[in-house]
C-alpha cells in the first residue's frame, strides 16, 4: 500500500467531510414571502428543522394551530444523532485506513465501508428529508417550487396574504452530490490507495 496514495485518500475523505458539514447547515429549501401586513421573510427548511422566518405566529391560524407543520422532537434528535455518527464514520475512514473487521466470512476494510456507508445514508437522509419537508410545505399551502399567492387567513383585523417565491437552493444539491461523492469514494477506495483486496 503506497503511503502517499493513502494520504490522498484521506485528503479526499476530508474534502467530503467538509462538504458534508457545509451542506448539512445550508438551507435545503427556501420560500421568500412578502406581505403588506406580515412583512417580508424567508421560510427555510434545514435538515434539522424549519426556520419560520418570523411567520410562526401566523401558523397558529391553521386548523390545528400550526401542529401541521411542526417537526417532531424525536426526528430532530435522530437527525443530530445521524450528523454525529456520520462525522464519526468519516473520522474512522481517515484514521483506520489499514484496519479490517471480520464480517460474513470476509475481512472488510473499516475505512472503505465507513465512508461508503456515510454516503449511502446521506443520500437516504436527503431524499427522506425532502419528502418530509414537502408534506409540511403542502400543509402550509406554500408552493414547493415557483410562485404563488397564499392566503393564511385573518389575524385580528388583518387578512394575511403572502406573495411567495420558493426554490431548492444549492445546499440541497450539494448534499446529494456529497452523498454520491462519499459513496464513490468508498467504492473506489482500493483503487485510490493501490490495493485490490479488502
Amino acid at each position: 500500500m503506497n503511503t502517499a496514495r493513502v494520504w490522498i485518500f484521506r485528503a479526499l475523505v476530508l474534502i467530503g467531510a467538509g462538504t458534508f458539514v457545509y451542506s448539512f447547515f445550508a438551507p435545503w429549501w427556501i420560500a421568500r414571502c412578502s406581505s403588506a401586513v406580515a412583512g417580508d421573510g424567508d421560510v427555510i427548511v434545514h435538515p434539522y428543522g424549519l426556520d419560520d422566518g418570523g411567520f410562526g405566529g401566523y401558523f397558529v391560524l391553521m386548523p390545528d394551530q400550526g401542529s401541521e407543520v411542526a417537526v417532531p422532537d424525536w426526528l430532530i434528535i435522530l437527525i443530530w444523532v445521524f450528523f454525529g455518527a456520520a462525522l464519526l464514520g468519516l473520522l474512522l475512514g481517515i484514521i483506520f485506513n489499514k484496519k479490517t473487521i471480520p464480517l460474513f466470512g470476509k475481512n472488510l476494510n473499516i475505512s472503505r465501508w465507513a465512508v461508503g456507508l456515510v454516503g449511502i445514508l446521506y443520500l437516504l437522509v436527503a431524499g427522506a428529508g425532502m419528502a418530509f419537508a414537502y408534506s409540511k410545505i403542502n400543509a402550509l399551502g406554500l408552493p414547493f417550487i415557483g410562485n404563488a399567492w397564499v392566503d393564511l387567513g385573518n389575524f385580528a383585523m388583518w387578512k394575511i396574504e403572502l406573495d411567495v417565491t420558493a426554490w431548492i437552493p444549492f445546499g440541497y444539491y450539494l448534499a446529494l452530490g456529497t452523498g454520491v461523492y462519499l459513496l464513490l469514494l468508498g467504492i473506489f477506495r482500493n483503487l485510490i490507495v493501490g490495493k485490490s483486496a479488502e
